[in-house]
């Protein structure tokens, strides 16, 4: 089941939804740029242009969680059926227990653990940054929240519109492996101790 969650993710993902401009050579001294559909670029004939075609959404026990590359914390043991829905951009999900997670959104998220007064906020989820406003993640599925205030940012220090930045961690295979480490480092070497703790 896993190996068939992987192909049909990839597959799908990169025969329908990838679709770039092709340029007439690859020069290594051109940047591409890409800007999604929300965005309008300056200049749409410029041959380094890339429109990309919006995100594939993704339906977990009929609930709508956001984009199909924020959901890597479903485990593929625990899906019962995986249908995906082309022509509307949409992958539906039954797992075997539907009750077995509680989504928040974002937004929910903020209001629940994060301290602020300011009503704004950037979001990223493992460093990703989630532009979609209904994004929901499994609250059993977040390991830590990290929030920075845009004053703290040289870039954002003279604007006068503040927000915070709050960046979510997930209890990924990755970041548990992480987290269950303490890195000692000194003038000539480094070490990694496991934390028993964790």
């Amino acid at each position: 089941m896993k190996a068939f969650l992987i192909v049909a993710l990839c597959s799908f993902t990169i025969n329908t939804f990838a679709q770039l401009k092709s340029t007439s050579a690859n020069k290594t001294d051109t940047i591409r740029v890409s800007y999604d559909n929300a965005t309008k670029s300056p200049d749409h004939t410029s041959p380094n242009y890339i429109h990309t075609n919006p995100p594939v959404q993704c339906y977990i026990d009929n609930i709508h969680v956001g984009e199909i590359a924020d959901i890597s914390y479903l485990n593929p043991d625990e899906i019962l059926t995986f249908d995906v829905d082309k022509k509307s951009s949409k992958i539906l999900i039954t797992t075997k227990k539907p009750g077995n997670f509680k989504f928040l959104t974002l937004q929910e998220v903020k209001n629940k653990y994060v301290k602020s007064s300011n009503p704004i906020a950037l979001y990223l989820i493992d460093d990703k940054l989630i532009k979609d406003s209904h994004q929901k993640i499994d609250e059993k599925y977040i390991l830590s929240i990290q929030v920075s205030a845009s004053d703290s940012f040289a870039s954002f220090k003279n604007t006068q519109m503040k927000f915070d930045i709050i960046k979510i961690t997930t209890r990924s295979k990755e970041n548990l492996k992480k987290a269950s480490t303490i890195m000692i480092r000194g003038n000539s070497l480094s070490s990694v101790i496991p934390n028993k703790k964790s």
